[in-house]
């Protein structure tokens, strides 16, 4: 039985040339590769922000950068949505909730991320695995 699929809006896929994207991006992609240098292991890091208008340009200007870095392009997976704590003290924890308003606990606009090295492939080795980290 095929699939029921319904086209959603994916958001903008507008891109910045290199010397438009603000240095406060460049800046949190670099910290994020050393990041991911030192603890491959995959996290996703989230970043808040103070309205959703600041996080969705921040958004361009990242992918836009991880596309045009001079040090190697990155593949971003950029995930829009909401963070906050839920909990106290040392019991709270950091919660991520990808729904249009936010929830009770996850109410500051946000973006998770996760960045790897571009790997362009070719139908000769389309079945090659993982991505590289990013370097």
């Amino acid at each position: 039985m095929p699939w029921n699929m319904v086209a959603v809006d994916a958001g903008t896929s507008e891109k910045l040339p290199l010397e438009s994207v603000q240095d406060d991006a460049k800046a949190a992609v670099e910290e994020a590769v050393a990041f991911y240098n030192e603890f491959p292991e995959g996290k996703r890091l989230i970043i808040p922000f103070d309205t959703e208008e600041e996080r969705d340009k921040a958004a361009v200007h990242i992918r836009s950068y991880c596309e045009a870095r001079p040090d190697g392009r990155l593949t971003a997976s950029i995930w829009h949505g909401f963070t906050g704590t839920k909990g106290e003290g040392d019991a709270a924890k950091a919660v991520w909730s990808s729904a249009a308003e936010g929830t009770k606990d996850a109410k500051t606009p946000a973006l998770s991320v996760k960045f790897r090295a571009y790997v362009k492939r070719t139908k000769a080795d389309k079945a090659d695995g993982e991505t590289a980290p990013p370097e």
